[in-house]
């Protein structure tokens, strides 16, 4: 089954992200991104994004997720391989429950 990756702001899905045949699939909830929104979300962030993108690199707003190579310790707690690309990065991630100015992400299956 595929395996998709969901943008929360607080506790609303606003983007999700899938990963297929190598190229990232990336779609804002554009119903639930005006609602975040009336809430405070910081919607300048989503500038300049087509509500639909077929991407060869994650997008900006999920790269953030991903940490520097040096932090040892964050690879080993979240078990990454040498040869994880980074959507399967971001899915071992979105373990530790971490978030980003009230973003975080998590793995829908």
């Amino acid at each position: 089954m595929q395996k998709i990756l969901l943008l929360m702001w607080k506790e609303i899905n606003v983007a999700k992200l899938a990963y297929v045949d190598k190229k990232y699939w990336f779609k804002i909830i554009e119903e639930n991104l005006e609602k975040s929104y009336n809430l405070g979300c910081p919607i300048f962030l989503f500038e300049n994004q087509s509500y639909k993108q077929v991407l060869d690199r994650i997008p900006l707003l999920f790269e953030d997720f991903l940490f520097n190579k040096n932090r040892k310790d964050l690879i080993e707690k979240c078990k990454i391989n040498e040869n994880d690309n980074d959507f399967e990065k971001l899915c071992k991630i979105s373990q530790l429950n971490t978030s980003r100015n009230e973003f975080w992400i998590k793995v829908k299956e």
